[in-house]
């Protein structure tokens, strides 16, 4: 997890992303556990609940004046692969590391009402670390992992979109490149914060995709 308040801009990586230096705004990632399959007290609890609450609080007691809090589609992994989930569905997170990500979301509501201070969550979904022939993202293909695909560029567009556009009081954007198929609706991310997406994972993996999807 990494939160960074300073005056200068500054452009991202690190997964992808260089998270750091944007005016008066706090920039943070999740990703000390990320894994699905882990265990909540040993992993979960400090990780991802604890320190979800301490980025928050910290950034409020410091005068920050925006957190961007890295959440996933995790939250709404419960739906079947034909139903599009949208900001506003009911959360149905399918294991507790997506239950750790609707507590973030929580959070950040409270923040930005309660505390006043502005707040947009990302549900990102499978994220192309630049892509590498590694990423799990393209050793384990199927359909819901390219209708649910996120490019680097696509996401360093989002992410300067949720630093630059005013007057949020609070916001669940969904993190996905414009796909073919999508398995989080983007409208509402489109209309509120002017994100484009350039990308679509049905046409980057064309050559690869029968042999995948029948695999």
């Amino acid at each position: 997890m990494l939160a960074v308040r300073s005056s200068a801009p500054a452009l991202f990586t690190g997964q992808g992303i260089e998270w750091g230096k944007v005016a008066g705004a706090v920039l943070f990632a999740l990703s000390l556990m990320t894994n699905p399959e882990a265990d909540f007290y040993q992993m979960l609890l400090q990780n991802n609940i604890q320190r979800a609450y301490n980025i928050f609080r910290a950034a409020k007691d410091q005068g920050c004046q925006r957190v961007i809090f890295a959440s996933s589609a995790q939250v709404v992994a419960g739906y079947p692969d034909d139903v599009q989930a949208h900001p506003e569905s009911p959360l149905r997170p399918m294991n507790m590391y997506g239950v750790c990500k609707c507590f973030g979301e929580a959070v950040a509501s409270y923040f930005a009402y309660a505390e006043g201070l502005s707040s947009i969550a990302v549900r990102i979904g499978s994220y192309d670390l630049n892509g590498d022939a590694s990423n799990w993202l393209r050793q384990e293909p199927n359909v819901r992992h390219l209708s649910g695909y996120m490019s680097e560029r696509d996401m360093n567009h989002l992410l300067m979109r949720c630093i630059e556009t005013p007057d949020v009081q609070f916001a669940i954007v969904h993190g996905i490149s414009n796909n073919r198929f999508k398995r989080l609706d983007i409208t509402s991310t489109r209309d509120l914060l002017g994100y484009a997406p350039q990308d679509d994972a049905f046409e980057i993996f064309q050559a690869n995709l029968q042999a995948w999807l029948q695999g």
